[in-house]
């Protein structure tokens, strides 16, 4: 029996960037070219982690937490984004992901019945079928999933951004 994990932002960053604009980070993923820039307004401390979210359909994965991830989905899809501050002439790569969304939802996961969002998630163990690095098919919002063996080889690697929150399965 495996255990899976939602990856979700760790608030605690103190010293995180802010997108200039979000009109990139709200395009449709077939949309985007395979390389952008996205200017950011960074203090000169700020935080630049391996995950990174900025309030849009995508979260950023540095090139170390993709590098990861890949492995364990080999159909998912990346391209390029440049974070560049002019002011501090700071230029980092990072990843936005398109992963496969999979059928794994169990009927017993809730939603707000005022706007269908999700309330609590809960996977179906025998629809997973292996599956270590996953997006549920069937949400309204982008939810990232990983498998107890993804989950530790993110967290050998001391990779930042991110907390990894216990999915229930049924």
């Amino acid at each position: 029996m495996q255990d899976y994990y939602e990856l979700v932002g760790d608030n605690r960053i103190a010293y995180n960037m802010r997108p200039a604009s979000f009109g990139i980070l709200k395009t449709e993923f077939k949309l985007m070219p395979p390389v952008q820039v996205l200017d950011v307004n960074a203090e000169a401390n700020a935080e630049y982690t391996d995950w990174v979210t900025f309030l849009a359909a995508y979260p950023l994965l540095s090139d170390p937490m993709k590098r990861i991830l890949e492995l364990y989905n080999p159909r998912a899809r990346f391209k390029q984004m440049y974070l560049v501050d002019r002011s501090y002439g700071r230029q980092e790569l990072y990843w936005v992901p398109q992963i496969p969304a999979q059928d794994v939802l169990s009927p017993e996961t809730e939603f707000h019945a005022h706007d269908q969002t999700l309330k609590h998630l809960v996977l179906d163990r025998k629809k997973i079928k292996g599956h270590h690095f996953f997006q549920p098919e069937g949400l309204r919002e982008t939810c990232l999933v990983v498998s107890l063996r993804a989950a530790e080889s993110l967290l050998r690697r001391n990779l930042s951004g991110f907390n990894l929150q216990k999915v229930s399965l049924s």
